[in-house]
């Protein structure tokens, strides 16, 4: 993982009115609000489930990154495949919340 620091909001960022299209970060501020109109419903409802997973997201593809980078280190391959188990399931549960299905 990166040892930089992020400039946005630490997550976990959730959307409670997924209807208004309000996303809120750990301690309740604001985060931003879909106002683009127009749309329908289910696609504002759907827009704003992805942006409350981005900081989710963003977590685990950071770690994909470094696991990535680090393969050369790894010298059992059972140890990669527990790995790529591992990871697959981290990255299924963001790509499920960003869909609105969590």
């Amino acid at each position: 993982m990166s040892e930089r620091k992020e400039r946005f909001t630490p997550g976990p960022w959730t959307c409670e009115d997924t209807i208004r299209g309000e996303v809120e970060g750990p301690n309740g501020e604001h985060i931003c609000q879909n106002q683009l109109g127009g749309n329908r419903e289910d696609e504002e409802e759907a827009n704003a489930s992805l942006i409350a997973a981005a900081p989710e997201m963003y977590k685990h593809l950071d770690a994909l990154y470094g696991t990535l980078m680090s393969w050369a280190d790894l010298e059992e391959k059972s140890s990669l495949r527990e790995l790529y188990a591992q990871m697959c399931v981290d990255i299924l549960h963001v790509l499920q919340k960003a869909r609105g299905e969590l």
